[in-house]
């Protein structure tokens, strides 16, 4: 074959360069979208391995006039071996980029006080990849607890891309890996680098590499953007922005703005300023909009160029590629293929202004329906952990990362059944504890813990089905084997209030305490007993009063004293009897 045009080459792992030789391919590449190329092959082996091809790394290049014009390097996913011929056998292959494979993999993990360039890299790295690049322009603060939960990596990251407002695109390289992922939050950091010329008759004037076709679209979009959320941590603000943005809406100005309210808008801090513009933008993003056709294959999303002679000037300004659609056909490399057409390449793509910054839609979130079941965590040693709100740390059943630690989970809260401003009632889950874990909007990031329940290890206190009649509240000693109690029996006729204090009991009256008694009271104090009474005492004992005193008995009566006896008096003294009047 000629070293003149187009030629196409494919290479795959360690098979010879010749092994294949490409009859068609289409490739298909997007702004934060994995490419595909699916290519149509031919070869002289009948029997190509598969584990030969599958999962190996594979080049596709581009030749015109004997230059390389652009490689696309990518792993083979997909392998099929159709018919064979006299000479040759018909082969496919599906390549995609390696972070395809982050789609294969379902995960649920936490992450802690990390930013998205760490969280980027660990899943990436895990994944295999290596050769990333960042250009950022805009704050990406670090987000305190940040939750994967039942979806793959890619989809983890491409709902954090949508959220921090991030776009991504593949650059090919001769390096190790023979491409590079490049993520970036604004326009700025797309280079314009190469000037393509308008020619809308190319079969006459014989140009290569121009676009034949350029359409420019626009649309009536939304204006604006209202988001609100809720922070516990600060209940009075509405934690609510605004985001309009009337240039280029194409909305008329004697009807209300066209806007969009989203609650809750999943952020806790100024962070949703940010988010209320990224979100407006990529609800903008297919406003401004052109379509075109080309036979450039060096023009990939990601790419700034500048179109050049076309008949309205205004058109030959830098634009932004954001999709492109490649097909290419070298028929000749196909036995069964008669016809004398030679070889062609041409793309349909889409592009949008240079100053707008493209952003991905919001990708849906998973979404906790129900009840979660978890053990509180804490320190080594300690039985009791939580914060000034009385938040907990948690190991969620699903977590196979976490350490059943202190770092296991962020500080949750926990509902109680009343929680005013210094009062309501207040009991902190306990480490070991099994807790059941609720999600505010069933969102994986915003857990709650509403209730406790007993399992095999930590059974209630009262011994069941025996004790079924009886409600009780038992706490523990911290760090101790005693407890305090307060117990309701109410089996019939056997009905009680039972109080156990595992050492001192404290009750304060602020005014009156009346406290009846129908039948019998005993009290068993076990050492000292003192009654002080800031005013009058009136004891009245309606049958027999018996007093007895083992030690000594003394009385003192700073003021008058009056006895009055109906009936006899009888003193029994078998010491001294002495009067000091």
């Amino acid at each position: 074959m000629a070293d003149s045009g187009l030629i196409f080459t494919l290479t795959v792992g360690n098979l010879p360069a010749q092994t294949f030789a490409v009859v068609e391919f289409t490739l298909n590449e997007a702004l934060s979208t994995p490419f595909s190329l699916d290519a149509t092959l031919t070869s002289a082996n009948p029997d190509i391995d598969f584990k030969d091809v599958l999962d190996n790394s594979a080049t596709l290049t581009v030749y015109r006039d004997g230059l390389p014009e652009r490689e696309v390097t990518g792993i083979v996913t997909q392998f099929e071996h159709s018919t064979t011929g006299r000479h040759r056998s018909h082969y496919s292959l599906t390549l995609q980029p390696a972070l395809w494979r982050a789609g294969l993999r379902v995960n649920s993990r936490i992450f802690q006080h990390q930013s998205i360039t760490d969280i980027i890299d660990t899943l990436l790295k895990e994944n295999g990849i290596r050769d990333m690049v960042y250009t950022f322009g805009y704050e990406h603060s670090e987000r305190e607890f940040c939750v994967q939960y039942d979806e793959s990596d890619l989809a983890f990251l491409h709902r954090l891309f949508a959220d921090e407002g991030i776009f991504y695109y593949f650059e090919f390289n001769q390096g190790k890996n023979g491409q590079t992922i490049f993520f970036a939050d604004s326009c700025l950091a797309l280079g314009n680098r190469f000037s393509v010329p308008y020619n809308p008759t190319p079969d006459t004037q014989g140009i290569q590499g121009s676009i034949q076709q350029f359409r420019w679209r626009e649309q009536v979009g939304i204006q604006g953007i209202s988001l609100r959320d809720r922070t516990f941590k600060n209940p009075p603000w509405t934690a609510e922005y605004h985001f309009y943005e009337a240039k280029s809406a194409n909305q008329r100005t004697d009807l209300p703005s066209y806007y969009h309210y989203d609650f809750p808008g999943r952020y806790k801090d100024e962070r949703g300023e940010r988010m209320s513009r990224y979100r407006l933008e990529a609800l903008r993003r297919n406003d401004l909009l052109g379509h075109a056709q080309s036979d450039c294959f060096f023009l990939w999303p990601g790419l700034m160029f500048t179109l050049a002679h076309h008949p309205k000037e205004k058109f030959n300004v830098p634009w932004q590629v954001i999709s492109i659609h490649h097909h290419g056909r070298q028929p000749q490399a196909d036995e069964t293929r008669s016809g004398n057409t030679g070889t062609t390449l041409t793309n349909h793509f889409t592009f949008g202004d240079r100053d707008r910054s493209w952003r991905p839609s919001p990708y849906p979130k998973p979404r906790i329906d129900g009840l979660q079941v978890a053990t509180v965590v804490g320190p080594e040693g300690e039985e009791i952990f939580c914060d000034k709100y009385g938040r907990v740390r948690v190991q969620f059943a699903w977590d196979q990362y976490g350490q059943f630690n202190d770092q296991s989970s962020c500080w949750i809260r926990v509902s109680q059944a009343w929680a005013g401003k210094g009062w309501g009632m207040m009991a902190i889950p306990r480490v070991g504890q099994e807790v059941l874990v609720d999600f505010l909007h069933g969102d994986p990031d915003q857990p709650i813990i509403t209730g406790r329940a007993y399992h095999a290890n930590n059974l209630p206190p009262n011994r069941l089905p025996m004790a079924k009649t009886q409600m009780s509240i038992r706490s523990k000693t911290h760090k101790g084997e005693g407890f305090n109690e307060l117990r309701f029996e109410d089996e019939k006729d056997q009905e009680e209030v039972f109080i156990h204090a595992q050492k001192n009991l404290a009750i304060q009256v602020r005014n009156s305490r009346d406290e009846r008694i129908n039948y019998n009271r005993t009290t068993r104090i076990g050492h000292d007993d003192e009654l002080v009474i800031a005013h009058n005492r009136k004891v009245t004992v309606e049958g027999q009063q018996e007093h007895k005193t083992t030690g000594n008995y003394l009385a003192q009566i700073d003021g008058d004293n009056a006895l009055q006896v109906k009936g006899d008096v009888a003193q029994k003294i078998q010491g001294v009897f002495s009067v000091d009047a």
